[in-house]
């Protein structure tokens, strides 16, 4: 079951597959939710992609600080 979000809820998102933003949930209908960034930007996102928690958030970041592999770590 889908959570309900609120107005004025705290929430993060994962930017890129790699950051983790803060952001406030401004509205909430039909399964996407209205952000607010910051003071002035703004975003609107499917519910499954906010997280309550930046620890829940951080489980789904696909990039963990892993090296990139370059040809010359093959020979």
């Amino acid at each position: 079951m889908m959570e309900k979000w609120n107005p004025g809820d705290q929430c993060y998102i994962v930017e890129n597959n790699m950051h983790i933003r803060p952001a406030v949930v401004v509205r909430s209908s039909g399964g996407f939710c209205t952000l607010r960034l910051g003071n002035e930007k703004g975003i609107r996102v499917r519910e499954s992609r906010l997280y309550r928690t930046p620890e829940e958030a951080e489980m789904h970041v696909r990039y963990h600080n892993t090296p990139r592999r370059t040809h010359h770590d093959y020979e």
